[in-house]
């Protein structure tokens, strides 16, 4: 998982380097229909990532990924994700404090075990 971050930082320095690394288009009707509970969820997290909440926008794309959603939420959710991180990890390399603090949590959690902000069954919260 470790790899998996440091990957995310490197493209997130490199990517803007060349002008085809645009951000990816975001589904956001996709939820137009979901349950309630899942609606609220998805725009909490375009919230978050809009407020530059990286943690919390993260949890709740994560939250939408585990539980039951649509092939059409989970390809927004995964593109609303892959979009977060981009920001995410641009903002830590040019040296955004929250940002920062964002990738160092992620990277903790990767170190412990617990992947996008998810316990792993059998291991305590």
């Amino acid at each position: 998982m470790k790899f998996l971050l440091l990957g995310f930082v490197c493209l997130a320095t490199i990517c803007p380097l060349f002008s085809g690394c645009d951000q990816r288009s975001i589904n956001k009707s996709a939820f137009d229909k979901a349950q309630p509970e899942v609606k609220q969820i998805w725009e909490k997290a375009l919230a978050a990532s809009k407020s530059h909440n990286y943690l919390a926008a993260n949890t709740n794309f994560v939250s939408l990924l585990q539980g039951n959603i649509t092939p059409e939420q989970l390809v927004a959710t995964q593109d609303a994700l892959a979009n977060l991180h981009e920001q995410m990890f641009a903002a830590a390399a040019k040296g955004d404090p929250a940002a920062k603090t964002a990738v160092a949590a992620l990277n903790a959690m990767a170190t412990n075990g617990i992947h996008h902000g998810r316990v792993p069954a059998g291991k305590p919260n």
